[in-house]
């Protein structure tokens, strides 16, 4: 939380909303989600949106996307991907929504940091995932596979500036809340009294 401060929104040179997908580039992490929902969105957000991928291909992986279909997508203009980021406070800054459609998790920590750095959140419906997300509150939670559901809750924060900052802020206030050092570290001695 030192780290990741609270930063406001930034328009990026073009003007647009930055929609960010940071993560590992694995089927299983909802790339193709991503990707779908782009294209259900492209057309009528192309001016509005621009749809970032970040991360690195994992060729031994067998869920593994390979870096020629990032590349196709990054030349069709579905998507742009832009590779590992080793500053990931700057991308996290850069985003206006950060999104992570994954089939499973253990506890992501790239929500966790979004959150600590006031940015709104949509992710799936599954274990892992969903404990980041309060509902409506500080992002949504979509039905896992379904870039439609996707689609349609990146489109209501496009379309409401107030609404992301306000789920950016109680995202910011649930990073103190339940995600900072001190409250895990109580939390494990808890545990060890217990």
């Amino acid at each position: 939380l030192k780290e990741f401060l609270i930063t406001e929104e930034k328009k990026n040179n073009k003007e647009k909303i930055n929609v960010l997908l940071p993560a590992r580039m694995l089927w299983d992490k909802g790339v193709g989600e991503f990707v779908e929902a782009a294209r259900i969105l492209k057309e009528k957000y192309s001016n509005i949106a621009e749809f970032i991928l970040a991360g690195n291909v994992d060729k031994g992986n067998r869920a593994g996307i390979s870096e020629a279909e990032l590349l196709a997508w990054n030349k069709e203009g579905v998507v742009k991907w832009i590779g590992f980021q080793k500053d990931m406070i700057a991308l996290l800054q850069s985003a206006h929504i950060v999104v992570l459609p994954s089939y499973r998790e253990g506890l992501p920590k790239s929500l966790i940091e979004a959150c600590a750095i006031g940015r709104p959140i949509i992710t799936t419906d599954v274990p892992g995932c969903r404990e980041v997300v309060d509902h409506g509150i500080n992002g949504f939670l979509v039905a896992k596979q379904s870039a439609e559901d996707l689609a349609e809750k990146i489109a209501m924060l496009i379309n409401d500036t107030s609404l992301r900052l306000a789920m950016g802020q109680a995202g910011r206030k649930k990073a103190e809340a339940e995600f900072s050092i001190q409250n895990v570290i109580d939390k494990t001695f808890e545990i060890y009294e217990q």
